[in-house]
């Protein structure tokens, strides 16, 4: 076991769903010696609590409503707790968006907001709450030195992708957020990261449409012949989290390679 986050603190979100980057994450802060304090959204504390051990705290956040942040701020607060690194693992659009037959063109704007908040505004939310002085006396919950990561899909928000519209924006405005946080927050040593992964076998991935196609043309496509993992990910968060990640850009890809190639195999349509 490595101790890269010897004596580290970090908040986690996203946890409760089995195989999913944020659970992946609480068992790896847990294996290279730091301490996970969980956050998730309300409705799903009991599936977190298969996760959390003896001593590790979960404290619940709706991530789509911006004064739940400043709750988990004073939470944090009272219990005395300091952060050295936080994890914004949150990806969902509206039950709407899933039904058949809807596009791009077809979002209201109730939708719109819904999705942004959710999947970007929040960062934003987390990271103001977490270091900003805020009314009471509550002040910044964050370490010097203290990290912030936020999972992205560069592609995604960068490129057109026919069934990965109703994420595509959010993931765009999640990267200048963070990019906007990085120059900010690091006048108070703070860093922001964003994390680019690979196609991973997730609840949250399995909700856009011929994910399972691209998934199984993965392996064909990259050099070690393999798909990535939630732990892998979960790794490189660990790492950018600790001390001997600083220096690193803004932006790193866990994807096996995958990014790096010209040509993603598919299958003959004549074949079939």
């Amino acid at each position: 076991m490595s101790r890269l986050l010897e004596g580290r603190t970090i908040l986690v979100s996203g946890v409760g769903l089995r195989g999913g980057i944020g659970t992946a994450t609480v068992e790896a802060v847990r294996n290279h010696g730091g301490r996970p304090v969980i956050t998730c959204h309300p409705s799903i504390v009991e599936r977190a609590e298969k996760f959390r051990q003896d001593g590790e705290i979960i404290l619940p956040c709706d991530f789509s409503i911006e004064d739940d942040f400043v709750r988990l701020r004073c939470e944090l607060q009272d219990r005395g707790i300091m952060l050295d690194g936080y994890l914004h693992s949150v990806a969902a659009a509206p039950a709407s968006i899933q039904q058949e037959g809807r596009n791009f063109l077809s979002m209201t704007t109730e939708e719109w907001i819904e999705t942004l908040s959710l999947n970007a505004l929040s960062f934003h939310w987390m990271s103001k709450a977490l270091l900003c002085p805020g009314a009471m006396g509550f002040g910044r919950r964050l370490n010097d030195g203290a990290v912030g990561v936020a999972m992205t899909f560069l592609l995604g928000a960068e490129k057109y992708i026919e069934d990965y519209w109703q994420m595509a924006s959010a993931k765009s405005l999640l990267d200048s957020i963070a990019l906007y946080l990085a120059g900010d927050m690091g006048k108070s040593n703070v860093r922001i990261h964003l994390l680019d992964a690979g196609p991973i076998n997730t609840i949250a991935a399995k909700g856009v449409k011929n994910f399972g196609s691209l998934y199984e043309a993965v392996p064909h496509a990259v050099p070690l012949g393999v798909n990535t993992k939630a732990e892998d990910v979960a790794n490189h968060i660990a790492w950018l989290m600790s001390p001997l990640s600083g220096g690193s850009p803004l932006v790193h890809t866990v994807d096996h390679g995958l990014s790096n190639q010209g040509v993603m195999p598919v299958r003959d349509p004549r074949q079939q």
